[in-house]
């Protein structure tokens, strides 16, 4: 058997050093993680400079969409409205203010008044006893029992910004594109190692042949009514002594990476991977291999072209409006829920519809105004 060695490291691979090869980070959804290819300490390597800028900057969608991971769960991101109060987002939770908030005002009768607004009751209680201190006969029980959980809709945009350039994107699928030919059993690219070692995170370097790459038409795309998808795809041709690697994450703009390639008599590959976001579950990818290889691999966009601009924001609303309308699905459920309780015990009547169809009007109702707010906020 062929002794396996670390694409970085460049060192023998064992069970004591072997490890998961998380082609797509675990925490944008990736499930795909090969062993046999990184040593345990290439894949911290790895983590550090290319994996996380990329989740960092992807994973506001994961937490919009409510994306499915393996393990672990979606991290809040802050959204902030117009007046500049941030709040904490995550779908599937109510929304909260991103910290608590405590104010101490003095009346000039002497008196004191405090203004506390917490997230949950374990905060509330930690801003009592900043109370307590002051004042040592304050009961904290007797406040707990008086504290009060207010829900409410926000009558304003919330907005998010994303930074998805080429300095974090291309650097990512530069990497994924050596290990995901290596998981093929294909040579990872000449000068992996060189730039991986010698990239600094907090002063990026491009890498070789990778750009911006995203033809007229969607010759690989996910099989399927799959809303939103990761795509990985690799295809080779011995005439040209090429491969193309392809990354789609979230259905944005591809990133695709050349690949020297040599096979003898004359094999050609055509590889790919596709995973449903939001269930997480692997999706089959259709790839036009016979039209991929006639075509040019060179950048089909510029950064700060208009059409590439355009294109973006078109993805980008698109992702939104799914996100937009999961959120709604999920909290038309929660009002159900809320109105009639669990779905056994006592039969429905006329008057828990009424009540039902009360709040769900009214709830709709506050969406019909922002249409164009939320086109106009993406």
């Amino acid at each position: 058997m062929t002794e396996r060695r670390c694409i970085l490291l460049d060192v023998p691979l064992t069970a004591a050093n072997d490890s998961e090869a998380h082609i797509i980070p675990s925490a944008l959804g990736g499930r795909l993680k090969p062993r046999g290819i990184l040593s345990d300490a290439a894949n911290g390597e790895l983590n550090d400079k290319f994996d996380l800028p990329l989740v960092s900057a992807l994973a506001p969608f994961m937490a919009l969409l409510g994306g499915s991971r393996d393990r672990g769960e979606n991290q809040p991101i802050e959204m902030t409205d117009r007046a500049g109060n941030k709040y904490r987002v995550v779908f599937g939770k109510p929304l909260q203010p991103a910290q608590p908030e405590f104010s101490k005002n003095e009346i000039s009768s002497g008196m004191v008044t405090y203004q506390i607004s917490a997230r949950t009751f374990k905060e509330t209680r930690t801003l009592f006893g900043r109370i307590k201190k002051d004042h040592p006969n304050f009961d904290i029980e007797a406040a707990m029992q008086r504290a009060a959980v207010r829900q409410w809709y926000l009558d304003e945009m919330i907005g998010h910004r994303v930074q998805i350039g080429p300095i974090v994107t291309f650097p990512a699928a530069f990497v994924m594109a050596s290990v995901y030919a290596a998981h093929h059993r294909l040579a990872a690219y000449p000068s992996f190692r060189g730039y991986v070692q010698g990239f600094d995170p907090d002063a990026p370097s491009l890498p070789p042949d990778t750009f911006y790459w995203s033809p007229p038409q969607q010759w690989v795309r996910a099989d399927g009514d799959t809303e939103v998808s990761h795509i990985l795809a690799l295809i080779s041709d011995a005439k040209r002594r090429q491969a193309l690697f392809y990354a789609e994450l979230f259905n944005l703009l591809g990133v695709a990476v050349v690949l020297p390639y040599e096979q003898p008599n004359d094999i050609c590959q055509c590889q790919s991977y596709g995973l449903d976001v939001i269930s997480g579950k692997e999706v089959s990818v259709v790839v036009d291999c016979q039209m991929l290889r006639s075509l040019d691999w060179k950048p089909t966009h510029r950064l700060g072209e208009i059409n590439f601009i355009k294109e973006m924001r078109e993805r980008m609303e698109r992702i939104m409006a799914v996100a937009v309308q999961r959120s709604r699905y999920h909290e038309l459920s929660r009002i159900a829920q809320e109105v009639l309780g669990p779905t056994t015990g006592r039969p429905r009547t006329k008057d828990d519809a009424q009540k039902l169809t009360n709040r769900i009007t009214e709830f709709l109702a506050r969406l019909l105004p922002r249409g164009n707010e939320q086109r106009e906020a993406l």
